[in-house]
């Protein structure tokens, strides 16, 4: 027991201690953001172990390729660095393992041209050398952490300070959760009428009025069409993964006009690979139905109702029906479009590569350098550490999120190398990039929003973020290995239209897939 509790302390200290050095480097006020000239020898030394953090951290989980590019682009300036911080801080060990490692890796072509010692390094790291492996896995993060941490607390005016307690931490199961927002967006350019509708107590209840006032409604799936008297009754014939995906899985509510007929791929429609483009699945539910309710496109995790109508009349009946019903029913009313592209605020999309590269179109169209909010664990490891340092930090969150530390950092993303760096590893275990937000809102705000929110992405929290004054735009998990969607969210159709069009050129493929809200 006693050995179970010691090794639950270490870990804590260990968490403790990639914090701290989190701090010394990524706060405003952090001594590293000063002007190099008002270094001291400790800051320096600190600054090239943290640089050696960070190559450590890449190439043991990286690709032989990756591995060999970082490897390969050492400068003599950096490895006198690392070794002169590693003697400073007494650690032996770890400078005789790196050592090794530079003698068998990188001495014998020191001389030689990048691409060259690229390709020589490549090839031993790929031969999987057991004397290579068993060096380079001997080197420890966690020791190398301990040391400097030690080095910088017996320094002149302790410049490493103790972590503070917690700023609002989240103790709820539930991801903190912004106030639910619901906007009216009235476009008058057209006939059409979209209402984007919570899957919600209220929401069900506010079908079946509408259902029972609308006694021909009829639910229409793969191979049959079937009269319904409520909402509740067309909920009990669901298939078994409905709870999952959400209601009304593979089926319409609604009215067919006289000459209209279901379009054959609506039973499919729970499946994101069949769903139709909006554009064509709004002209095929107005061109068939008075009236339909079916499930939209929306994030993994959030259920989306969507009313279509092209008659004014009944709109305007489902209006005060929801109305009545509560505004917190609604996500958002498309009221007299033609096209969703001219008043869209909302998007889902997918993104295969280019991660963070719609944030920056949506900076173009406001012409302010953007904000990058990055969410650090202690299991994201330092990879991040050359990019972040050419990005001005202004803003920390030190927080904790159901008992795991966390630091939400906040930088100016005016470094377009740096930006896209970071944004590279969606997807990955060790992704630290967040959000993106317009550099219009002010810090503060900023800050405070970031504070209620954390690093929680959801339609609600991504509008609560941009706010009336700008746009914000975030990755969420899809379900699967490799399966995440963009979000992006601003109050100026204009700029979504922007973002938009860049994302269907960009990745026409994965276009099909797109929502809005």
């Amino acid at each position: 027991m006693s050995s179970t509790i010691d090794e639950i302390a270490e870990a804590e200290a260990a968490q403790r201690r990639y914090f701290r050095l989190l701090a010394f480097s990524e706060t405003p006020q952090s001594r590293l953001r000063l002007p190099r000239e008002k270094w001291q020898d400790f800051d320096n030394f600190a600054a090239a172990l943290l640089d050696l953090l960070r190559l450590v951290s890449t190439v043991q989980y990286s690709h032989h390729g990756t591995a060999a590019a970082q490897i390969a682009a050492l400068t003599p300036v950096q490895l006198h660095s690392y070794d002169e911080a590693l003697q400073a801080i007494g650690e032996t060990r770890q400078r005789r393992l790196l050592g090794l490692l530079y003698r068998r890796l990188v001495a014998p072509i020191a001389a030689a041209p990048p691409t060259q010692r690229h390709t020589f390094i490549a090839a031993r790291l790929k031969d999987d050398d057991p004397i290579l492996r068993r060096i380079w896995y001997a080197v420890d993060e966690a020791e190398l952490e301990l040391r400097l941490c030690n080095y910088l607390d017996a320094a002149a005016g302790n410049p490493l300070a103790e972590l503070p307690p917690h700023e609002a931490p989240c103790t709820s199961r539930s991801m903190p959760q912004a106030p639910r927002s619901s906007l009216q967006v009235g476009v008058d350019s057209g006939p059409r009428h979209l209402f984007l509708l919570r899957d919600s107590v209220k929401a069900k209840g506010l079908l079946d009025t509408w259902i029972r006032n609308h006694p021909a409604t009829k639910r229409y799936g793969k191979g049959y069409v079937q009269p319904v008297a409520s909402y509740a009754e067309a909920l009990r014939i669901q298939p078994q993964h409905a709870p999952f995906w959400g209601p009304l899985v593979g089926n319409v509510l609604g009215e067919l006009l006289p000459d209209g007929a279901a379009p054959d791929y609506l039973h499919e429609h729970w499946l994101a690979g069949a769903d139709p483009p909006t554009a064509r699945l709004l002209d095929d539910m107005t061109r068939n139905f008075r009236w339909s309710v079916l499930r939209w496109n929306a994030p993994m995790g959030e259920h989306v109702l969507a009313w279509i109508s092209e008659d004014a009349g009944l709109a305007e009946g489902f209006a005060k029906l929801l109305f009545e019903h509560g505004d917190a029913v609604l996500f958002t009313a498309y009221r007299g479009f033609d096209t969703l592209d001219d008043c869209t605020l909302g998007l889902t999309f997918g993104e295969d590569d280019s991660f963070g590269e719609a944030a920056m179109v949506a900076a173009a169209a406001d012409g302010e350098t953007p904000w990058l909010i990055a969410s650090v664990r202690e299991s994201h490891g330092h990879w991040w550490r050359a990019a972040s340092a050419q990005l001005s930090c202004t803003a920390w969150h030190w927080t904790s999120d159901l008992s795991r530390n966390l630091a939400l950092l906040i930088y100016r993303g005016d470094n377009l190398a740096a930006w896209r760096k970071l944004w590279s590893r969606i997807g990955e275990n060790d992704n630290v990039a967040a959000i993106a937000v317009g550099g219009r809102l002010p810090l503060d705000q900023l800050r405070q929003r970031i504070v209620r929110i954390k690093d929680s992405i959801s339609i609600d929290n991504l509008r609560y973020v941009a706010g009336s004054e700008t746009w914000a735009y975030a990755h969420v998990w899809g379900g699967g290995a490799d399966e995440h969607s963009a979000l992006f969210f601003s109050r100026d159709p204009a700029v979504t239209a922007r973002v938009a069009a860049f994302a269907r050129e960009r990745w026409p493929e994965r276009w099909r897939w797109h929502g809005c809200w």
